[in-house]
């Protein structure tokens, strides 16, 4: 049927042990395996149903999280029982789940299908620290305030892996209403600068599987820029109904430089007031 071939999921090795799964809206969600447990990092938009294909990539107990709570990260939550979230963005998570949830069941029935019933997802709190042990891998939640108040990243210490939602990607977008300003976000840059040592690749969920530590240099220095004054705000074509600015001119949707790495920006959420 049409609809369902717009329902698509498929996945790709990006790394031993993870696997990217790209979505029908063309985002991007992991899964990453240790010898014991599986962890589903983040839900995507709840367009199709996501926990049929993850359950066909693997059979072990599963535990699903989101590294924030906007509706293309937590949409799909509607298909779990339990989904871990930072307290501060669980409001986000929850009203965008149910709204995808309903409007992908409506799809369905449209479609002549008999859709599977909503999930009462149950939401467990993370905070900074948290581990999990999915045996032989071991993943840390590193809080990461700046794109929402509580996004977060996961650290794999020993495979050097940081999965990093949208904390850092070619263009983080810091204009949204629930954006925390420019200045929050450059102090989680620099904590995640910090911790360089502990990774290597960047798991980003938009345009690219992943980056380098070159993408958060970048980013680090469109901060700067932006809190020392004098960037030039360029108007960003986004979809949204609110407006953003990039420091760095765009071609065809990146960095016209080259470089990887951008901020899109509202002159009025520079500074903390």
């Amino acid at each position: 049927m049409e609809a369902m071939e717009k329902w698509t999921f498929s996945a790709q090795p990006v790394a031993p042990g993870v696997k990217a799964i790209i979505c029908p809206g063309g985002e991007y969600c992991y899964l990453i395996e240790g010898t014991e447990r599986a962890l589903l990092f983040d839900t995507a938009t709840g367009i199709g149903r996501l926990r049929p294909f993850v359950e066909q990539l693997t059979g072990k107990p599963l535990t699903v999280l989101n590294s924030h709570g906007h509706g293309d990260h937590a949409g799909g939550n509607y298909e779990f029982e339990e989904v871990y979230i930072h307290p501060a963005d669980q409001d986000a998570a929850v009203s965008a789940a149910r709204h995808n949830g309903e409007q992908q069941v409506k799809a369905e029935q449209e479609a002549g299908l008999a859709g599977a019933p909503l999930q009462d997802t149950k939401y467990l709190p993370l905070k900074e620290g948290d581990t999990f042990d999915l045996g032989g891998r071991i993943l840390e939640i590193v809080e990461t305030p700046g794109h929402t108040p509580g996004s977060v990243c996961l650290l794999d210490r020993f495979h050097k892996h940081l999965f990093a939602g949208d904390s850092c990607n070619p263009n983080v977008w810091m204009f949204l209403p629930q954006s925390l300003t420019v200045e929050d976000y450059y102090a989680t840059v620099q904590k995640l600068q910090s911790l360089k040592p502990y990774f290597g690749l960047i798991f980003i969920c938009h345009t690219f599987f992943t980056v380098g530590h070159d993408c958060l240099d970048q980013v680090a220095e469109m901060c700067r820029q932006l809190l020392a004054g004098g960037v030039t705000p360029i108007p960003h074509p986004n979809f949204t109904p609110w407006e953003g600015f990039s420091v760095k001119p765009l071609a065809n949707g990146f960095n016209a430089d080259g470089t990887v790495g951008n901020v899109i920006f509202h002159p009025d959420k520079i500074h903390r007031s």
